[in-house]
């Protein structure tokens, strides 16, 4: 992890530029904040000097207002220690759960979180919104399981206040842990036997078709909205039109988000 500082030219030259690109290339982009706001909490950021990872954190907090899921800032990992807290979430149903865990703490898979350090669920989702672009629940919930377990994410956001990080569970019981040279991919996750036997379960690209005769039913996992080109809708449709299908689905559970015209010819087509 960096700890060197940035100086206000950098920051300022870093800052210009994001938001250069952002004005020219996004479609709308003070759709969700006045463009004058945008440019005071700009402003805020060129009298400062931090180092790369308080700069980059600062800096997702101003393009997660803009409120495009698929506009956000990428590479912050090569500022992280590389330590883990070794406990993972995931929201399922009614709350985030624990998915995955070292093999010292298998017991805690399984239960569901009330309070994450000093802060309940609802306070957490709220400090982790600030810098995650998100446009709907489940960008939000995405962007709490991606953060959740990240030691220096949560103390710049004032989830944590110290190395530990606590998790209380709804029944009663607790679990305090510390960061981890530890890789998420090393965690141990029961769930992954469980998507591999259910194949709507298990995200699959872009989007992904199938055809279930024995049920009439058309099912369409549609994951990502920017990529999916008007033909291959096109020839999503046509598939549609030669099964005669009594339903047909679209699994929308792992979008996150974005222009839903990309779908305007198959509702049309539906309605």
């Amino acid at each position: 992890m960096s700890t060197n500082t940035l100086n206000q030219k950098q920051i300022q030259e870093d800052i210009t530029f994001v938001t250069e690109k952002i004005t020219t290339i996004h479609p709308d982009p003070f759709r969700f904040i006045p463009k004058k706001k945008f440019e005071e909490n700009r402003r805020d950021l060129f009298s400062t000097q931090l180092s790369p990872l308080p700069f980059a954190l600062k800096l997702m907090e101003i393009i997660a207002k803009i409120g495009d899921s698929h506009t956000r800032i990428t590479g912050i990992s090569r500022y992280l220690s590389g330590k883990i807290f070794p406990l993972a979430l995931k929201y399922i149903d009614d709350g985030y759960y624990i998915v995955k865990a070292d093999e010292v703490r298998l017991e805690h898979i399984g239960k569901k979180v009330v309070t994450i350090g000093d802060k309940n669920v609802t306070e957490t989702e709220k400090l982790i919104a600030t810098i995650v672009a998100h446009e709907n629940e489940l960008g939000l919930r995405q962007g709490v399981e991606l953060w959740s377990f990240e030691p220096e994410v949560l103390s710049h956001l004032g989830i944590i206040d110290s190395d530990e990080l606590t998790f209380a569970f709804d029944d009663g019981s607790s679990c305090t842990v510390s960061p981890m040279e530890i890789g998420e991919e090393d965690l141990t996750e029961p769930r992954e036997k469980c998507l591999s036997k259910n194949e709507t379960l298990d995200r699959k690209g872009a989007y992904w078709t199938k055809e279930y005769e024995n049920i009439k039913t058309f099912y369409l996992q549609y994951n990502e909205c920017e990529d999916i080109s008007h033909n291959e809708m096109e020839a999503i449709i046509k598939k549609i039109e030669e099964m005669k299908p009594k339903r047909v689905v679209v699994d929308v559970r792992n979008n996150i988000g974005g222009s839903s015209r990309i779908l305007d010819p198959l509702t049309e087509y539906l309605h």
